[in-house]
């Protein structure tokens, strides 16, 4: 595949208050750089941004975090096996765009913007045991890829 789309990834669901940390630098549109944790909340139809030191800034409808070389970002208390017997809240690592979008109903919607073959990575990666064979993993990513791709389609 010579060009890959980009994908938009809903990473939880939508929250008054979400808080992560940066790994490595972003880039804010308006803002500048920026690393380090950060807490965003929903506050009168505007996201109130607040970085590490403090700094508070009101945006609206939503903040893009493009990560410069190497830059990853970890979002805190993430559910995992949403409505499964075995649901847990973690904190998970992601790399690509975080974007950070305010919904119709005031509350952030976080997504991840990713190049489609790095989303199959992982999702072939949390879904399927390591150990298993390689055929299994080949086939495994061959179905999300068509999956996804006939998603994209519609």
């Amino acid at each position: 595949m010579n060009t890959q789309p980009n994908i938009f990834v809903s990473l939880s669901e939508p929250k008054i208050e979400v808080s992560g940390f940066l790994n490595g630098n972003f880039l804010i549109d308006g803002l500048g750089l920026t690393s380090g944790s950060f807490l965003v909340r929903s506050e009168s139809n505007q996201i109130l941004f607040k970085n590490h030191s403090g700094q508070k800034t009101f945006l609206y409808p939503l903040i893009k975090f493009k990560p410069l070389e190497g830059a990853s970002f970890t979002l805190h208390q993430v559910t995992i096996g949403d409505h499964f017997h075995w649901e847990r809240r973690r904190d998970l690592r992601f790399e690509g765009n975080l974007i950070l979008k305010l919904n119709q109903d005031g509350r952030i919607l976080p997504l991840n913007e990713i190049p489609l073959e790095d989303y199959l990575k992982g999702v072939v990666s949390s879904e399927v045991n390591p150990s298993s064979p390689i055929e299994f993993l080949k086939a495994h990513a061959i179905i999300s890829r068509s999956w996804i791709l006939s998603v994209l389609e519609r």
